[in-house]
């Protein structure tokens, strides 16, 4: 795919409404303090947070973060001035966050909630063995959302990328009783979200 207009496309092109929304960064200058590089990312995430109110007010459909990474950086600089360096203590910064961005998808019932993450290269000892990557963005977001999944692509010469998808755990009980579908591969055209949702909850 070519990102997320791409997808976009895809979607509307099915019949799908499709509400892209695009926020740029504050411009700060280099000398900007931390008191400064937070008031300006404080003003950006009461937009942010204005906009997810007004998603969920539809009631129906989903609200994608693309990327939920992009939206745990926008909060810290937030509430820190700064990414680097920070000696705070995060537990009360990660309970708000959790507060402002996963409690709606608990309380907006008839909506979906997908969190998109990138990933960022897993250091041990200081050191990268230049094949592991971990998730990047709120540690706790696995244990807050009943669903996690990991897409992969497959680069192939000449050819469309392959994308697959594994359903690392769920903790939805599977309609009728089923096995969990935590674990499962979705190969191809199957690793999207509709199949995901059937396999779950049936259809």
């Amino acid at each position: 795919d070519r990102g997320t207009e791409g997808v976009s496309e895809e979607w509307k092109a099915e019949g799908h409404d499709i509400v892209h929304t695009v926020m740029d960064r504050p411009a700060l200058p280099l000398t900007a303090s931390t008191q400064e590089v937070s008031r300006m990312w404080g003003e950006y995430w009461k937009k942010l947070m204005s906009l997810s109110e007004a998603a969920y007010s539809v009631g129906k459909g989903t609200l994608v973060w693309d990327t939920e990474t992009a939206l745990w950086e926008a909060f810290r600089l937030f509430k820190f001035g700064r990414q680097s360096q920070v000696r705070h203590m995060y537990t009360e910064v990660n309970a708000a966050y959790i507060e402002d961005v996963v409690v709606p998808s608990y309380k907006h019932t008839t909506m979906s909630t997908i969190f998109l993450n990138r990933f960022k290269e897993q250091f041990v000892d200081d050191k990268w063995d230049g094949e592991s990557y971990t998730r990047a963005g709120l540690k706790s977001l696995h244990y807050e959302v009943q669903i996690n999944m990991e897409l992969r692509r497959k680069d192939r010469e000449g050819q469309p990328p392959e994308f697959s998808g594994v359903v690392l755990n769920c903790r939805v009980p599977t309609k009728g009783g089923g096995p969990n579908v935590g674990g499962t591969v979705l190969p191809g055209p199957m690793s999207d979200f509709n199949t995901l949702l059937g396999m779950v909850h049936g259809g």
